[in-house]
């Protein structure tokens, strides 16, 4: 399994302020994605930059991602997401580690240019696995609160392109 590589850049609108945002900042909490914020994605290999919104509304990408919860109270994790062929990834739990919870990017970011970023605490730090393997994975880099930065890696195996962006707006967006 060879992973593909990318980043996500988040632009939150200041312009909709909402109670909510100023809420979770005030405690020093990460701003939630909203439906005001702009998601703009790389993939390493094409180099092309482009906005979310403006590509799922394209013709011919369409996609069959679900994501499953197991209850859904505010901004938990989807426990499991089902690609278009029909195989489930489920979430991995962090490592608890001296009581405090962590999940291992170490070996899923291991070339130069991904190992050398700051990775820091968030919300959408996570990995889902598929048969053991890591077939999702996103980790936020040291960025702004209000311009937040994240690398991302997935299996070509698993999930197509057009399924990386379905699952980043789905999951970003909750």
């Amino acid at each position: 399994m060879v992973l593909k590589y990318g980043e996500i850049y988040v632009y939150h609108n200041q312009n909709e302020e909402n109670i909510n945002n100023t809420f979770w900042r005030f405690f020093g909490y990460e701003t939630p994605v909203d439906k005001s914020s702009q998601i703009l994605m790389i993939f390493d290999e094409t180099n092309e930059l482009f906005d979310v919104n403006e590509y799922l509304s394209r013709p011919n990408t369409a996609s069959k991602i679900i994501v499953s919860f197991n209850h859904k109270p505010i901004h938990e994790l989807p426990k499991s997401f089902t690609n278009s062929a029909g195989k489930i990834a489920n979430y991995k739990e962090p490592i608890e580690s001296n009581g405090v919870k962590k999940l291992c990017f170490n070996n899923i970011f291991r070339n130069n240019k991904l190992k050398t970023l700051e990775k820091v605490a968030s919300l959408y730090n996570l990995i889902y696995i598929f048969n053991s393997k890591e077939v999702f994975v996103t980790v936020r880099i040291k960025s702004t609160e209000e311009k937040p930065r994240f690398i991302f890696a997935f299996d070509p195996d698993f999930l197509s392109n057009t399924d990386v962006v379905h699952l980043v707006n789905l999951l970003f967006r909750l």
